[in-house]
């Protein structure tokens, strides 16, 4: 009877731990199955978080580019179209200019000894870009003669005069004079365009001691008829 016992109590007792070893398990399955949800639920909020910040980022640059191009088109409205014969930079301007002023001598009498082109590179240029623009032979019943001309274009006045070189511009071409022994002008064209100016000046340089001309000044060598052909006058040492 005592054995019997014993054995029934000896039943319970590994029942019991079974039992508590099943609810230990299932306790332990529960917590890992909850700790697997908080991952991938963590996992998911922190790829949704990048995505968001994504789509944030794309919205920005989205705005960035709807920007310049309502900028883009906003500029091309007010900007004004340039004039395909607009001339532009100094150095066209220049040039036109030149064309301008070459094309008022008739080659029946006068010819082109020389026509300096100014070219440079990387500060290299030729000695002779010191010197004027035209060298010009003028040939009148068998009798010839040398000038040259240096030639500038000014858009407008400027207190009342017109600043047409630099000063270590005006000592070089003071230098040619003196080297070449020859005539040399300054023609000077000023308003509307280089290739159609408004006003025309041509000053014997030997009258020219500052690199400012004012107006009073410019008003006596003042081409009246500025749509005629040029004269020179050999007696005067005039360009008219």
């Amino acid at each position: 009877m005592n054995n019997k016992k014993m054995t029934g109590i000896i039943i319970i007792i590994i029942s019991c731990i079974g039992l508590i070893i099943g609810i230990v398990m299932v306790a332990n399955n529960n917590l890992q199955t909850k700790a697997r949800h908080v991952e991938v639920k963590e996992s998911n909020n922190k790829t949704e978080e990048k995505r968001n910040g994504l789509d944030d980022e794309n919205r920005v640059v989205e705005r960035i580019e709807k920007q310049k191009s309502v900028t883009s088109i906003k500029e091309n409205i007010t900007k004004p179209k340039q004039n395909e014969n607009t001339i532009t930079g100094s150095k066209a301007k220049g040039d036109a200019f030149e064309k301008y002023i070459i094309h008022k001598f008739d080659l029946k009498y006068f010819k082109i000894k020389e026509w300096r082109s100014d070219k440079y590179s990387d500060g290299i240029y030729a000695e002779s870009n010191h010197f004027p623009d035209f060298e010009i032979q003028f040939t009148l019943k068998g009798k010839s003669e040398i000038f040259a001309i240096e030639c500038k274009w000014r858009a407008s006045y400027f207190k009342n005069g017109i600043e047409w070189a630099e000063g270590y511009q005006l000592k070089n071409y003071k230098q040619f004079l003196k080297q070449r022994n020859i005539p040399v002008f300054v023609s000077i064209g000023v308003g509307g365009t280089p290739d159609k100016p408004e006003e025309l000046f041509s000053i014997p340089l030997n009258e020219i001691t500052n690199n400012f001309l004012d107006k009073p000044f410019l008003n006596k060598y003042r081409k009246i008829k500025i749509e005629d052909n040029f004269y020179y006058d050999s007696i005067e040492d005039l360009l008219k």
